[in-house]
């Protein structure tokens, strides 16, 4: 039996900081309006003896953009590289930080049931949104933000191979339901047999 199931309605986003040795406590982003990230990897083949004789792939990248109806301060102090000045002015002179970026979403099968399905990205760089404004005489027309996102595989979360986690995406059931609801407060990590 095949099991139809679309994605919709995002539910949740937060990002936490990337710590030495692993990662700080989630913080709710409020605000999100949407969320993408592609994930893609390079393909590069070598030949020899007029034939393919190798492929590697590059790890794994992913790059999108979050819109946003507002930034948390918090986020765009740490993140996106601003400072606040003693008299309030906001300027593009602070450090942008890597941090691990999540969202949840519900999934719908065939059947009726909803799922909740987190996505951890960990280790991604936001740019700071562009500037814009504009007048509108009829009605007001609250304007979206896009911040541009960036994930590369991460220098902390290795799998049970050791290799760099990019992405991880995780269901909640009844069976990891504890383990899925800690997303509020810490970063998911792998946990191999």
């Amino acid at each position: 039996m095949v099991v139809r199931e679309g994605m919709h309605d995002l539910i949740w986003c937060g990002w936490a900081d990337i710590t030495e040795n692993g990662f700080g406590p989630v913080n709710d982003f409020v605000g999100v309006v949407s969320t993408k990230i592609d994930a893609k990897r390079k393909k590069k083949v070598k030949f020899a003896d007029g034939r393919e004789h190798l492929t590697v792939f590059s790890a794994r990248r992913g790059d999108g953009s979050m819109n946003v109806m507002q930034i948390p301060e918090k986020f765009a102090l740490e993140h996106l590289g601003k400072r606040i000045s003693a008299q309030g002015m906001v300027t593009d002179t602070g450090k942008p930080k890597p941090f691990v970026w999540m969202y949840k979403q519900l999934v719908a099968n065939d059947a009726g049931e909803d799922y909740e399905e987190l996505h951890i990205w960990y280790d991604v760089i936001a740019e700071e949104p562009g500037s814009n404004a504009k007048t509108d005489e009829e009605e007001a027309d609250l304007q979206e933000l896009e911040i541009k996102l960036s994930a590369i595989p991460s220098r902390i979360e290795v799998d049970d191979l050791k290799r760099p986690v990019t992405e991880a995406v995780i269901r909640r059931t009844p069976k990891n339901k504890d383990y899925f609801d800690k997303h509020t407060k810490t970063v998911l990590r792998w946990e191999g047999k």
